[in-house]
């Protein structure tokens, strides 16, 4: 009985943490429109900004911008603190590190560019080649 309920209980653990990112990478489906958007240490200015959107669709992240969409494929860890992304563009092979928070209709990413280091912290400090993005859910 008790080998029996240590066998269950080691399926259990192993099966969250990819329970846990399939919820998350549940919740992030759809469009999603940038609210701010900093890299190191600049505030993106509105007017680009605003053309820009973000959709996750399945396993893929979407950049939409003005005559060109960007596609690239992603991962969660919903296990870590915080919780990681990886993003890897289609078009180039470097794979970039981030982190995210996911409160309902609002998601922040921040990540590094140019194949640097995972963040640990959702900033962007000046000269960094961080990127930090606070985001909200568009309605359909």
């Amino acid at each position: 009985m008790i080998a029996r309920t240590l066998a269950v209980l080691s399926l259990v653990l192993i099966a969250a943490p990819a329970f846990a990112a399939d919820k998350d990478q549940e919740a992030l489906q759809g469009t999603w429109k940038i609210e701010k958007a900093v890299r190191g240490g600049m505030e993106m200015p509105a007017e680009m900004r605003d053309k820009v959107t973000l959709e996750f669709k399945g396993d893929e992240a979407i950049v939409h911008e003005p005559g060109k969409d960007e596609p690239a494929t992603y991962t969660l860890d919903a296990t870590k603190s915080p919780k990681t992304i990886n993003i890897k563009p289609k078009k180039d092979e470097k794979q970039v590190q981030g982190i995210y928070e996911l409160s309902g209709d609002t998601l922040k990413i921040c990540f590094a560019r140019e194949g640097g280091e995972r963040p640990s912290k959702f900033e962007s400090p000046e000269g960094s080649n961080l990127m930090l993005m606070e985001m909200k859910r568009v309605k359909k």
